[in-house]
C-alpha cells in the first residue's frame, strides 16, 4: 500500500509539471495555436517532366496530402511546397522521378497537429498525361491521399500512415492501397487486374468498382461492398467489424470475418455456386451446396456473427 502510494504522489508530479510545461508554451504563444502554423512561409515550387522520361513516380510527402490528377498536355507536372522547416528533394534517376520530403529539426516540429489544421490546404499535386504507362507509388504521414478522374496504363500503389486514402473516377492495371489508420474508399473505379484495399484501423468501401479481383481487408472497421464486380475472385477479410455487401458479383467469393456479421446480396442466380457457409456463434442462412457441377464458388466463414446472404438478378453490368 505504501508503495502503491508514492508511485500514484510521483505520477501526481510528473503530470503537474506536464500541465504547467503546456500552460507556459501557451501563454507564450499568446494562447494563439496558429502562431505554431508556417502555412504562411510556404514557397510553392514546380517541377515538369516529358513523359518519355519518366517510367516511374514515387512521391514521399510526409505530413502533405497527395492529389494525383490527369495533366492537360503530354507533360509530368508536379507541384509542391517548402519552408523553413521541411527539405524537399526531387531527382530523375534513370527514369525513376521522385519527390521526398524529410523533416528540419526545429522545437516548433513538436507541435504538427497544430500546424495541420491549416496546412490541410497545402496540397501536393501529381499530374500525369492520358494514359501514362509507368506506375505511380504515392506515402504520406499524415496526409490524405486521393485520384480522381485519371486513366493511367500501369499500377496506382498508395500508401498513409494517419489519412484516408479516396480513388473517384479512376482507371488503370492495378490498384494497391494501405491506410494504418484511416478510411479506404472506391468508387467508379476499373481496374483491368487485382484491386488490394487494405485498411488497419479504418473502413474499407467499394461503389460502381470493377476489377479482375478484389482483396479486401480490414482489422478494425466496417466493408461496404455496392454494385461491384471481381470477374475472377472476391477476397474480403474483417477481424472486427461487420461487411456489408449489395449486388457484389463474382465468379468466385471468399468471405470471412472474426467478429462481425456478413450479409447483403450477390448478384447472380444460387443455382451457379457451390456453397459452403460456417459458423461458431451465429447462424447461417444459406444451406450447403457441394455440387461440383456448379462453375461458381460461394465461401463464407464467420467466428462471432451471423451470415444474411440472398441472390438477386444483377442490376447493372460493365460492357457498356
Amino acid at each position: 500500500m505504501k508503495k502503491m502510494k508514492i508511485i500514484l504522489i510521483i505520477a501526481g508530479i510528473l503530470c503537474s509539471v506536464g500541465l504547467l510545461t503546456c500552460a507556459v508554451s501557451w501563454f507564450v504563444l499568446g494562447m494563439d495555436y496558429t502562431r505554431l502554423d508556417l502555412s504562411e512561409n510556404l514557397n510553392e515550387q514546380a517541377y515538369t517532366a516529358a513523359v518519355d522520361e519518366v517510367t516511374e513516380i514515387q512521391v514521399d510527402s510526409k505530413n502533405y496530402g497527395v492529389q494525383v490528377v490527369q495533366s492537360t498536355d503530354a507533360d509530368i507536372h508536379l507541384r509542391y511546397f517548402l519552408n523553413d522547416t521541411v527539405d524537399a528533394v526531387i531527382e530523375n534517376n534513370g527514369g525513376r522521378l521522385q519527390l521526398a520530403y524529410q523533416d528540419r529539426w526545429n522545437w516548433r516540429n513538436m507541435f504538427q497537429m497544430f500546424r495541420g489544421l491549416k496546412n490541410i490546404k497545402n496540397v501536393i499535386t501529381v499530374q500525369v498525361p492520358l494514359g501514362y504507362p509507368g506506375e505511380i507509388m504515392i506515402k504520406s504521414d499524415n496526409g490524405r491521399i486521393w485520384a480522381e478522374d485519371l486513366r493511367v496504363g500501369n499500377n496506382l500503389v498508395m500508401e498513409s500512415e494517419n489519412a484516408g486514402v479516396i480513388l473517384e473516377d479512376v482507371v488503370c492495371n492495378g490498384v494497391k492501397v494501405l491506410s494504418r489508420n484511416g478510411a479506404v474508399s472506391g468508387e467508379d473505379v476499373r481496374a483491368t487486374n487485382t484491386l488490394i484495399f487494405t485498411a488497419e484501423n479504418g473502413r474499407i468501401s467499394l461503389e460502381s468498382v470493377y476489377a479482375n479481383r478484389f482483396e479486401l481487408t480490414s482489422e478494425n472497421g466496417r466493408i461496404t461492398v455496392e454494385e461491384s464486380t471481381a470477374a475472377e475472385k472476391a477476397s474480403i477479410k474483417n477481424q472486427n467489424g461487420s461487411i456489408k455487401l449489395e449486388q457484389i458479383a463474382s465468379r468466385d467469393f471468399d468471405f470471412q470475418n472474426e467478429n462481425g456479421s456478413i450479409s447483403g446480396t450477390i448478384a447472380g442466380r444460387k443455382e451457379e455456386y457451390q456453397i459452403n457457409c460456417t459458423t461458431k456463434n451465429g447462424s447461417c442462412n444459406l444451406e450447403n451446396r457441394l455440387d461440383k457441377s456448379a462453375p461458381c464458388i460461394l465461401q463464407a466463414r464467420s467466428e462471432n456473427g451471423s451470415i444474411r446472404l440472398k441472390f438477386e438478378e444483377p442490376v447493372r453490368t460493365y460492357d457498356d
